[in-house]
């Protein structure tokens, strides 16, 4: 396999993947979001929620942590999903040209480059989340000592997304590998 092809096929795989684990990042950091909502009007209601008057502005208080959990999901998520699924697919076209070409034993290819790949996902959303935040942040500084350690959430989803997604592409390079030998 040419190396431009090898380069163009991953690269093109890891940002679309990167732009889907985006999505479901800013999903889940909503649901996250809407989770916490729904325990707030638990503990402060608790038993008057199953009153009708009550019930519908906790629904939409708990639509309203949703709905700002996806629009923070949003500005954190989607620059970074589609830096790092770009960076990334540059990476692990790299690795996978010095290392592991031709490939020679799959599966250290795929323990590899999956381990490499979340833990490269994991750090760059993390980095990309505390930039975003500075960039709109008042005095462009951290204004709570618990902002790195709510980056962590989307950054682990990010991580282990990239570790799965590695392996969607490595296995399709096996293929393509094994399609040349056998060809």
């Amino acid at each position: 396999m040419p190396t431009l092809k090898l380069f163009w096929n991953i690269l093109w795989r890891a940002t679309a993947c990167g732009i889907v684990i985006a999505l479901t990042v800013q999903a889940i950091f909503g649901a996250l979001f809407a989770v916490f909502g729904a325990a707030a009007a638990v503990t402060n209601r608790g038993t008057e929620l199953l009153e009708l008057t009550n019930a519908i502005p906790v629904i939409f208080g708990i639509f309203i942590f949703w709905l700002i959990g996806a629009v923070a999901g949003g500005l954190f998520s989607i620059p970074a999903g589609i830096f790092v699924g770009a960076t990334g697919g540059i990476l692990m076209s790299i690795i996978t040209r010095i290392f592991f070409y031709p490939l020679k034993n799959a599966r250290r290819y795929r323990v590899t480059i999956g381990i490499l790949m979340g833990l490269y996902a994991l750090v760059v959303s993390w980095l990309c989340f505390i930039a975003i935040y500075l960039l709109f942040a008042r005095d462009n500084t951290i204004q709570s000592p618990f902002v790195p350690w709510l980056a962590l959430i989307p950054a682990l989803i990010a991580g282990a997304l990239g570790y799965f997604v590695s392996g969607w592409i490595a296995r399709w390079y096996e293929k393509a590998a094994n399609g040349l030998k056998s060809g």
